[in-house]
């Protein structure tokens, strides 16, 4: 018995649609799971947070003056900066220019980002604002049972967005490592600034929310 050829129109359609590898690729469902875990959970946040805004807007809007809203402003600039220059980098790769030193900057500004959040969060817990085990809630204001929710969702959010803001930054790792070579970086740099617009959108939205409030 001959031996059946191997069937053409797989091939044809194959190579007849040059994108169809691209539908295929692991990195972009990974891509659209993230981006839908990260508006969930945001979502269901800020939207929680907004309804309880409602019943107490005076002591929310006090509590708010205990944040650090300067810090959390240049934290955000860098943050939003190196989207930005990501975008840029993104745009650079087509053009077959290189790319490394910009890579770089974004990681750098976003590890400045992490270290005002950080920094954000040593000074709450010194002045007693993060409601940690064994910690003593030292909030001064009116009804510091209502702030403490306030609170609560201020560092549920915060927490939430350095994960997803890590994970933003480990995707710039690949487009690191290929940014010497246009073609491999151009795919790595698109998914990075995939993984990177919700942790800007979060900011977006959550910084008046949070710092703006009576301000």
């Amino acid at each position: 018995m001959m031996a059946r050829a191997p069937h053409r129109h797989t091939m044809i359609v194959a190579h007849g649609m040059p994108g169809l590898h691209r539908l295929l690729d692991g990195g972009r469902p990974r891509l659209a799971l993230y981006l839908f875990v990260a508006t969930v959970l945001f979502a269901s946040i800020l939207l929680a947070f907004l309804l309880h805004l409602r019943t107490t807007p005076s002591v929310f809007a006090a509590a708010s003056q205990s944040l650090h809203a300067d810090l959390a402003a240049a934290g955000g600039l860098a943050l939003l900066t190196a989207g930005l220059i990501l975008g840029g980098a993104d745009r650079a790769t087509r053009r077959r220019r290189p790319v490394t030193g910009r890579i770089v900057l974004a990681l750098l500004l976003g590890l400045l980002f992490l270290a005002c959040r950080g920094l954000e969060g040593y000074l709450e817990y010194r002045a007693g604002l993060l409601p940690l085990p064994g910690q003593p809630f030292a909030y001064e204001g009116t009804q510091p049972h209502q702030a403490l929710l306030f609170f609560h969702f201020h560092h549920l959010l915060a927490g939430l967005h350095l994960l997803f803001t890590a994970v933003a930054l480990a995707a710039l790792l690949p487009a690191l490592a290929a940014s010497r070579d246009a073609d491999r970086a151009a795919p790595r740099l698109t998914l990075a600034a995939g993984y990177w617009a919700p942790v800007i959108l979060a900011w977006a939205a959550a910084y008046p929310a949070f710092y703006l409030l009576g301000r």
